[in-house]
């Protein structure tokens, strides 16, 4: 059964969230597979990255080829590429920063509409598990909610 997850990612103390998107599946010959998105809310910053196994499951070995291991190892996956993000960007994030907090849809929708990640749109075009598309397809058609200073 294919499973995915959202995830907040607190990057500044007071700034908007990123987004980090995990995936895990078998692909049609029984292969284990995961996806991991890092959305960066400037707009333009996604990470992604597909992992694969070319066995089915680890022989002799304690640990187990599940899908609950590739989302375990796709979320490390987001880790890594934020530290990366940070790194680069010369600006070290305040303590207790970042934050990766399990959430669900919702947070897609808040992202999209508020405009924060507009990149969201890239996760449905580079994923290949169609129940995340299914999830997503009536998020990207919602409008972004408009502002203006009073």
């Amino acid at each position: 059964m294919a499973k995915y997850d959202f995830y907040a990612v607190e990057i500044t103390r007071f700034g908007p969230v990123g987004v980090a998107i995990v995936t895990a599946y078998t692909n049609p010959g029984g292969y284990p597979r995961a996806e991991s998105f890092l959305l960066i809310p400037d707009k333009k910053t996604i990470f992604s990255q597909k992992m694969s196994f070319d066995v089915k499951s680890f022989q002799d070995s304690p640990v187990e080829l599940t899908e609950d291991f590739m989302l375990a190892e796709a979320l490390q996956q987001t880790k890594i590429d934020l530290g990366q993000y940070i790194q680069e960007s010369g600006n070290p994030p305040p303590p207790d920063s970042p934050i990766f907090s399990k959430d669900n849809i919702n947070l897609l929708v808040h992202t999209w509409i508020r405009g924060t990640c507009p990149h969201i749109n890239e996760v449905y075009k580079k994923t290949g598990l169609e129940e995340l598309r299914d999830a997503m397809r009536p998020i990207l058609n919602l409008p972004v909610i408009g502002r203006e200073d009073l």
